[in-house]
């Protein structure tokens, strides 16, 4: 009965992947590609309202605050949009995940009461943000030179895997940062950190390998 029920919420799950996926027109030859399209499976990414991704395109504070929180599975219905910083009105669209993100302590403000949130993410930036929200920033702070520091633990961490030769300096875009929450999700979190995302592999595997279905009743 138990693998029944299993079985049916994979089905489920596979169905509506492949009713609600999103084919992006402007990643097909993006290294990234992979990464894209799982990430946009699962609702972690998204794309334009002209159903492009623009993986070339350098990621903005607000984006990547998004990214984050979603990541996280955090609950923002109840989440005030009544904005923590000066440049962030109560109207803008990620003004619930701007305060989340301010709140766990994986992007802050400037010091002076603004989050910039239209301003770009560079690679220093991005890589100490995803770090943060695994929690593995812990023994970091303070020590070592940033993001020297951040970006050495990201390698450790397999969080760098497929990401093309970057500078720290340098703009984060969105194909790099799918890459990069992609290799959180699979290489970092366990099966029972990450629950669904475990159950959602299975029926990704199954929309590109139907054979992998056996592996239900392994």
């Amino acid at each position: 009965m138990k693998k029944s029920l299993v079985m049916i919420l994979v089905v489920i799950l596979v169905l509506s992947m492949q009713v609600c996926f999103a084919a992006f027109p402007d990643i097909e030859d993006s290294r990234y590609k992979e990464a894209i399209e799982y990430l946009n499976s699962i609702s972690i990414v998204a794309g334009y309202e002209d159903n492009t991704y623009r993986p070339e395109k350098v990621v903005t504070r607000a984006e990547m605050a998004k990214f984050l929180v979603t990541t996280m599975e955090a609950d923002i219905e109840n989440v005030s949009d009544s904005s923590e910083f000066l440049d962030v009105p109560n109207s803008h669209w990620a003004v619930k995940y701007i305060n989340v993100a301010q709140k766990n302590e994986l992007i802050k403000g400037d010091g002076d009461g603004n989050f910039r949130p239209d301003d770009t993410v560079n690679y220093g930036e991005a890589f100490t943000m995803v770090v943060r929200m695994l929690g593995y920033d812990v023994d970091i702070e303070g020590t070592g030179v940033w993001p020297n520091n951040y970006i050495d633990r990201a390698k450790e961490l397999n969080l760098t895997d497929n990401v093309e030769s970057f500078t720290n300096a340098q703009g984060a875009n969105r194909g790099s940062i799918a890459q990069i929450i992609y290799n959180a999700i699979n290489k970092v979190y366990t099966k029972e950190e990450y629950p669904l995302i475990s159950l959602v592999n299975k029926a990704f595997d199954m929309i590109n390998n139907p054979q992998s279905a056996n592996d239900l009743y392994a």
